[in-house]
C-alpha cells in the first residue's frame, strides 16, 4: 500500500495562497477582506488511494470543501491527508485572515479657497469597529487625476489625527485658476474607504488685460499684455476719449480712472486738456489681492502741434518741422507759414504786400484762423529808419476784406508819411 499523503494541489475559493502552493510545504495564509464572511478549500491528493478531510470533514479530493465561516481575525482551516497505508498522515494548515470592517466616511467639503490654499475636510461616522490608522484627505488636478485616491498619479495626501467625527485639513502651495478633484478617507486594518469626489477650483490671480484700445489714436508701442505704459498722440479736434480694456480672466474687474468698466466695453468719455493727459486702468484679479495698472499717457495736440503733424509727420518743434526752419529756403520761416496759412515745403511769395493811396500806405496779407484761435497775435507796424524800437503800430486801422473758415485775407491802413519814405512789416506774436 502507498504511503504517500501529499497534496499536488490545494486552492482558496477567495484569496492567495502565501507562499505559493507546494506540496511540501505544509504551512499557509491568505488575507481576505471583511466581505468575505465564509470560504471553501479545494485539496488535491498526489495518490489517488489518500483520503482527505478539510476541518475534520471528508472531502472529495479535487472537489471544495462545505462553506467555513469567517470571523474577522486570523481564521485556521486545517486539511489531513491520510495514505493508502493507513498510518502515514499529513496536515496542511491555511490561516485566513478576514479583515475588519471599512470605516465609514462621508461629506466631502471645501471652504476657505483662494488662489493658493483651501480648507478640505469630511466626516468619519464610523471606525469600523476597530482603531483608525489615517485620516485625511486626498487631492490631485482633475486634469492629471479625477479620481484621486492614495498613491495615486499626481494625489497629494493632506492627513490629520482624531478617529470619527468631522475634520478638515488646510492645504497650500495649490495653482491658481486650477481645478481640482478631492476626496476624504479613512483607514484601519481592515483598509481604506473614500467619499465621493468633490471639486473645487482656485481663484485665479490673473490681473493682465488681452486687449487695451483707444477711441483715438494709436497705442504706442503696441498693446502687449506684459507691457503697462504706453502713450498716444491725438489731435487738437480730439477733445475727448474712451478706453476699452478687455481682461485676459473673466473673472477679474477694470476701473478706468477709478470707474469700474465692463470688461470689453467702452469707458465713460474721458476729457483731454491740451498737453499730456494720464489715463489709468487698474485690473483686480479675482483672489481680491493681485492688481496690475496700465497707464495712457494721450497727449492732445496743440493746433501749431497739428500743423507740423500735416506738414512734416511730426508733432515735435525739431529739425525740418522747428518753428525757425526754413526747409524750403523761401525766407519765411515755420512760425510765419503756419501764421499765414502758407505751404511750407515749397517756396512762398512773400504773404504781405504794401501799396500807396493817395497819403495812406495800404498793407494786405492773408491770416490763419487756426493760427488765431492757437493765439497767435497779428500786428502791422511801420517805421521810418528801421531802428531798433522805431517800430510803432499807431495811427493803424485794420479792415477784414474778405475771409471763410480757414483763413481772413486783412488790409491794414497806415498814413504814409512826408519823408518820402515809410517801410512796413507785419509782426506775428504766440502765446
Amino acid at each position: 500500500m502507498s504511503n504517500n499523503a501529499n497534496l499536488s494541489s490545494l486552492t482558496l475559493s477567495t484569496g492567495t495562497l502565501s507562499p505559493v502552493f507546494n506540496s511540501g510545504t505544509t504551512s499557509y495564509s491568505a488575507n481576505v477582506s471583511n466581505a468575505t464572511s465564509s470560504i471553501t478549500l479545494t485539496p488535491t491528493v498526489a495518490d489517488s488511494n489518500a483520503t482527505v478531510t478539510v476541518n475534520g470533514l471528508t472531502v472529495s479530493s479535487g472537489s471544495p470543501s462545505g462553506s467555513i465561516a469567517l470571523s474577522v481575525g486570523p481564521n485556521t482551516i486545517t486539511t489531513v491527508v491520510t495514505a493508502q497505508d493507513g498510518a502515514t498522515t499529513q496536515t496542511y494548515t491555511v490561516t485566513v485572515t478576514r479583515g475588519a470592517p471599512l470605516p465609514t466616511v462621508t461629506t466631502p467639503t471645501s471652504t476657505a479657497v483662494t488662489s493658493l490654499t483651501a480648507t478640505l475636510g469630511g466626516n468619519v461616522t464610523s471606525d469600523g469597529g476597530v482603531t483608525m490608522s489615517a485620516r485625511g484627505v486626498v487631492y490631485s488636478v482633475t486634469a492629471t487625476n479625477s479620481g484621486p485616491q492614495l498613491g495615486g498619479t499626481g494625489v497629494t495626501n493632506a492627513t490629520t489625527s482624531g478617529t470619527t467625527g468631522v475634520f478638515t485639513v488646510p492645504v497650500s502651495s495649490l495653482a491658481p485658476g486650477t481645478a481640482y478633484s478631492f476626496a476624504a478617507y479613512a483607514t484601519n486594518s481592515g483598509g481604506t474607504s473614500y467619499t465621493s469626489v468633490g471639486t473645487f477650483t482656485t481663484l485665479s490671480n490673473n490681473a493682465s488685460l488681452s486687449n487695451l484700445t483707444l477711441s483715438s489714436g494709436t497705442l504706442a508701442p503696441s498693446f502687449s499684455s506684459g507691457t503697462t505704459s504706453y502713450s498716444a498722440s491725438v489731435s487738437n479736434a480730439t477733445g475727448s476719449v474712451t478706453l476699452t480694456p478687455t481682461v485676459a480672466d473673466s473673472n477679474a474687474t477694470v476701473r478706468v480712472n477709478s470707474v469700474i468698466v465692463t470688461s470689453g466695453s467702452a469707458s465713460a468719455s474721458i476729457g483731454l486738456t491740451l498737453g499730456s493727459n494720464v489715463i489709468t486702468t487698474l485690473v483686480n484679479a479675482q483672489d481680491g489681492t493681485t492688481t496690475q495698472t496700465y497707464t495712457v499717457t494721450v497727449t492732445r495736440r496743440s493746433l501749431l502741434e497739428d500743423w507740423r503733424q500735416t506738414w512734416f509727420g511730426t508733432a515735435s518743434n525739431t529739425g525740418s518741422a522747428a518753428d525757425t526752419a526754413d526747409p524750403e529756403h523761401d525766407g519765411i520761416p515755420n512760425y510765419l507759414e503756419f501764421a499765414t496759412n502758407s505751404n511750407p515745403t515749397s517756396s512762398s511769395s512773400n504773404p504781405g504786400h504794401a501799396v500807396v493811396n493817395g497819403s495812406n500806405i495800404e498793407f494786405t496779407y492773408t491770416r490763419s484762423k487756426a493760427a488765431m484761435t492757437y493765439g497767435l497775435t497779428f500786428t502791422v507796424e511801420w517805421s521810418d529808419t528801421m531802428l531798433a524800437g522805431s517800430w510803432t503800430s499807431a495811427a493803424t486801422s485794420e479792415t477784414i476784406l474778405s475771409e471763410d473758415s480757414t483763413v481772413q485775407n486783412v488790409k491794414t491802413t497806415l498814413p504814409a508819411g512826408t519823408n518820402g519814405h515809410r517801410f512796413v512789416h507785419l509782426s506775428v506774436a504766440g502765446p
